[in-house]
């Protein structure tokens, strides 16, 4: 069950970044591989030992396979929740946090984030490193370019691994990740690696894959810099207590309103919300039924880590989780 994880956050994750460029002509790979490293060549960015990478390439049709067939999730939010977040992951992130405590704060307070989210992601993403996954970057990112779904895409992200590379911080034989080349303990991109992964140990180097103390600051420092306000909770569930629903369509997804307006409508809030904390309406499908969350805008920093309301969620509700072993 615990490998689902990393699967199935990745599905909801690669919806987002689907583009509309149109596949290379058919030709052989050994005809395309020759003709892109011309092109990584003549933009003349790379040294001549990153540029030697390119010459190791080899295609993976099982990358492209995994891209082709992903299958269509339709899980109801709790059955989404029972996978990504079973018991195992809420005990081995309890353990986590006291393991790595004193880092956990010093990290928390450096970037001003939620160390319960932090944790979260860190679950969510790899069960705490324990799967990063062992395709090799530069094939997979490779062999999707080649397919051509989404080259525009795997082609940035190819670049930024090759400048990953020749900056020292991962070698290419232990720069391994998923198949559609996330990596390391907070499954972050090349583009985002090269964008907020930060050197939280001092060693000159930023390593997401053997270093979690460097993952997990660099998963804060993205939060970080996307607006985390850590005064603020990321929300709560909005039960009805018999409340019909329709006197709130209008509001699901829409505009924030301040916590006045949404006592003013039965909000019982369990968590504390000073007067000028707004939040909105969102739901999701859940059985025969959906649920309802009243979130802050520390939800929508969290989407833009991975785009989807079920996962944002489950980051929250693990979080909370966490809070209350504190």
């Amino acid at each position: 069950m615990i490998k689902l994880i990393v699967i199935l956050n990745f599905f909801l994750f690669n919806s987002v970044f689907a583009d509309n460029s149109s596949k290379p002509e058919k030709i052989s790979w050994d005809q395309w591989k020759k003709g892109f490293i011309n092109e990584i060549r003549v933009k003349n960015k790379f040294n001549k030992n990153t540029l030697d990478q390119l010459n190791n390439l080899w295609f993976n049709p099982k990358v492209v396979r995994l891209d082709r067939n992903q299958p269509e999730f339709k899980l109801s939010f709790q059955e989404y929740l029972n996978k990504v977040t079973p018991s195992i992951v809420v005990r081995k992130g309890i353990e986590k946090k006291k393991t790595h405590k004193k880092v956990l704060n010093k990290i928390s307070t450096k970037f001003a984030v939620d160390k319960n989210i932090i944790v979260a992601l860190w679950g969510i993403e790899s069960f705490y490193g324990k799967y990063l996954g062992n395709f090799d970057i530069l094939n997979s990112l490779a062999s999707l370019i080649y397919d051509g779904r989404r080259r525009l895409f795997f082609t940035k992200q190819f670049e930024f691994a090759l400048e990953i590379i020749e900056q020292g911080h991962i070698s290419r034989s232990d720069f391994t990740g998923s198949w559609a080349g996330a990596f390391g303990h907070t499954q972050f991109m090349p583009s985002t690696f090269v964008n907020f992964s930060v050197d939280f140990n001092d060693d000159g180097k930023k390593n997401l894959i053997s270093d979690n103390h460097d993952a997990l600051a660099s998963g804060a420092n993205y939060l970080s810099k996307m607006g985390w306000k850590n005064e603020f909770s990321w929300g709560e569930e909005f039960l009805l207590d018999g409340l019909k629903i329709n006197e709130f369509s209008g509001e699901i997804n829409e505009n924030f309103q301040l916590i006045s307006y949404w006592k003013s409508k039965g909000f019982k809030p369990k968590k504390h919300y000073n007067e000028q904390t707004k939040l909105r309406l969102i739901s999701v499908k859940n059985e025969d039924k959906k649920k309802f969350f009243l979130v802050t805008k520390n939800f929508d920093i969290i989407l833009k880590w991975n785009k989807s309301n079920f996962f944002a969620l489950a980051v929250g509700l693990l979080a909370d989780k966490f809070k209350k072993n504190e």
